[in-house]
């Protein structure tokens, strides 16, 4: 009870602390003890927010003192800048799952098959075909040539690529699958070259206007390159006799180059054309596994090639090298390795997927696989071993090889070429390799017998020189 009476008496006193007032009545206003304070650390999002705020120096230095202590002016002021220009990337696995199928879209995009600007591997033949071609134009001398070599050689990109250098005007290109009748070549060739002009109806006149055309000596020089010849000499090989031996006449204003794969489609098909008016020929050689890996190679970016093993383009190289040494094949190869790739979700194309591409693709080795050198090496093998030279050394092999080639009216390789087709048969179980005891030089030796061997000749003309 007391204890009320003096509660009661002290609040009439004091008031309540909540409800203390000040003199004139009024409840008492608390401010901020730190309001003012100048080691006030006021936020950089709160410095100046209201313009009517005016800080002193004092309490500009005491912030930049308190949040950044440590931490040097100029530094400040760098990251300052890095922070703004420079967004914070974050990578989902959906973005990283698109950026991954673009580049390896991007790479199937870069291994098709169209006509790069520069083939390597082929600067010798393009010089070669251009120097002819430019010499003939600079006489203003009719002539023509026969270009042969396996698919997939660049034969056909090679001249494409000389013509488009050359930048000449009259120039005309027929790739003769699209001729469904050898006669109508006349007809096209006339159009072609000139769209103004007459055509007769009949074909003895067209081919006497185009002759007549083709030897007009106030006429430009002209160029006909004929793709895929092989094709028409199946249809009508009196049209490509008659192409030919015009190139070579004495007015002729026309310069011929035909393209085929057969080495000896001249001697098939136009065996009876003089000495005079025969085709200079050049033949293409089958890319060897270093060639057809730096073509790959050079169609692809540095970011590209990352998603690509090193060995998965080698390997694909010697397997496409030992089969036929076409760097079409070789494209085709790893574009399906790259899709089975990203259909496997890995990071890279590894062999396994060029290995499987490669299986499926190439079960059967048929003759007409083997290239032209591989053919050239188990003739040179088989004609050893019926010397009773079974088994040789380099030197022997690379002896006899030249004599093979020379028989055979075919360009000569260099040693480093033959060896390289050397490693090719060791890999692809066509020539076996050994070491004799005591010996520093190995041997090597055919992996078959000779009947085996033997049906791995496709062309009859090296066939012959088994006989």
């Amino acid at each position: 009870m007391e204890g009320d009476v003096l509660g009661g008496v002290l609040a009439d006193i004091w008031g309540s602390p909540k409800k203390r007032k000040s003199p004139d009545g009024t409840p008492v206003k608390y401010k901020s003890p730190k309001l003012g304070s100048p080691r006030t650390p006021l936020s950089p999002s709160k410095i100046n927010i209201d313009n009517n705020r005016l800080l002193t120096e004092a309490q500009r230095k005491t912030v930049k003192r308190n949040l950044f202590d440590d931490v040097p002016v100029k530094k400040i002021t760098a990251l300052k800048i890095a922070a703004k220009n420079e967004k914070l990337k974050i990578v989902t696995p959906r973005k990283a799952r698109k950026s991954h199928d673009e580049i390896f879209g991007k790479i199937k995009a870069a291994l098709n098959l169209e006509c790069p600007d520069k083939i390597l591997g082929r600067e010798t033949e393009f010089e070669a075909i251009s120097g002819f071609i430019s010499g003939c134009l600079k006489k203003e001398e009719g002539k023509s040539m026969y270009v042969s070599g396996q698919p997939g050689t660049g034969k056909s990109a090679t001249i494409n690529n000389v013509i488009k250098e050359l930048n000449y005007e009259h120039t005309v290109f027929i790739n003769c699958m699209a001729v469904e009748k050898a006669e109508q070549i006349y007809t096209s060739l006339l159009d072609k070259f000139n769209s103004k002009i007459a055509i007769p109806k009949t074909l003895r006149w067209q081919k006497k206007k185009f002759h007549d055309f083709a030897s007009d000596h106030s006429k430009p020089m002209k160029l006909l390159v004929l793709d895929e010849m092989d094709q028409l000499s199946s249809k009508s090989e009196t049209v490509l006799y008659d192409l030919f031996d015009l190139a070579g006449s004495k007015d002729s204003r026309l310069i011929v180059i035909g393209i085929a794969n057969g080495l000896d489609l001249l001697d098939r098909v136009l065996p009876n054309l003089s000495r005079r008016n025969h085709p200079k020929q050049y033949n293409f050689i089958p890319y060897t596994a270093t060639q057809i890996a730096d073509l790959v190679k050079d169609r692809l970016t540095p970011e590209m090639l990352t998603k690509l093993e090193p060995s998965s383009i080698l390997m694909c190289a010697k397997r496409i090298s030992a089969l036929a040494g076409d760097a079409r094949k070789a494209l085709d190869v790893l574009r399906g390795a790259v899709e089975l790739a990203g259909r496997d979700r890995a990071p890279k194309v590894t062999i396994m997927h060029v290995n499987n591409v490669l299986n499926k693709t190439y079960t059967d080795r048929s003759t007409e696989d083997v290239p032209l050198q591989q053919q050239l090496v188990i003739i040179t093998f088989i004609l050893l071993a019926r010397e009773d030279k079974a088994q040789n050394t380099m030197t022997v092999l690379l002896k006899k090889y030249k004599t093979v080639s020379e028989k055979a009216k075919l360009p000569k390789a260099e040693d480093s070429e033959i060896k390289d087709v050397m490693d090719l048969m060791i890999q692809s179980a066509l020539v076996s390799k050994y070491q004799p005891t005591g010996r520093k030089l190995p041997k090597y030796s055919l992996s078959m017998d000779e009947e085996t061997a033997a049906r791995k000749i496709a062309k009859k003309s090296l066939i012959a020189l088994l006989s």
